[in-house]
């Protein structure tokens, strides 16, 4: 999706979500996401092969996302850290297409696990792994992480939340490393 077609859904569905799910259109790195981000943009992207760095860069989101941890996957900004990442894997979609797929066996190894995941982090998740199925010619791929992404935003009930996620996914794909 373009800026406008971004900023013109955003427009349309803002009116029609209650404040509770239209916050989720903006995406927010928080404070405490902050540490995690800088330590896995100062690995050596561009000098080590992406699947390498790729492998560090997920394992290090895997310590950090835990209850309580710094970045806490019952909140629904904690794919911020996660998508940022990802970004940096977009041009390898193999690779990237293997860190979503990490990103949301973590997140359902945490629920297994009784710990409250938030719908958006796990939906965020496989819209990712689709955009890099999708990438990799997988159509197949693409559709069934579309549908688990569909899933996770229906069995949250909040209204909205389904297309909000996609404009959310949408705007988390354009965001830039610094």
């Amino acid at each position: 999706m373009s800026a406008k077609e971004i900023a013109s859904a955003e427009e349309a569905v803002r009116r029609i979500v209650g404040e509770d799910v239209a916050r989720l259109l903006c995406p927010v790195l928080r404070d405490e996401h902050r540490a995690v981000v800088d330590a896995v943009e100062r690995l050596p992207w561009g000098v080590e092969p992406v699947d390498v760095v790729g492998a560090q860069a997920v394992t290090m989101l895997c310590e950090a996302t835990k209850s309580r941890g710094p970045i806490d996957p019952v909140a629904d900004d904690a794919d911020a850290p996660w998508a940022r990442t990802l970004n940096l894997m977009m041009a390898a979609p193999e690779t990237g297409s293997w860190a979503a797929r990490r990103w949301v066996s973590h997140g359902e190894k945490l629920r297994w696990a009784d710990a409250p995941v938030s719908s958006v982090f796990l939906a965020t998740a496989s819209y990712y792994a689709a955009c890099c199925e999708d990438a990799r010619g997988q159509d197949h791929g693409r559709w069934w992480w579309m549908q688990m992404a569909s899933t996770e935003t229906e069995a949250d009930g909040r209204c909205g939340l389904g297309i909000v996620a996609v404009i959310r996914f949408a705007r988390l794909c354009a965001w830039t490393t610094t």
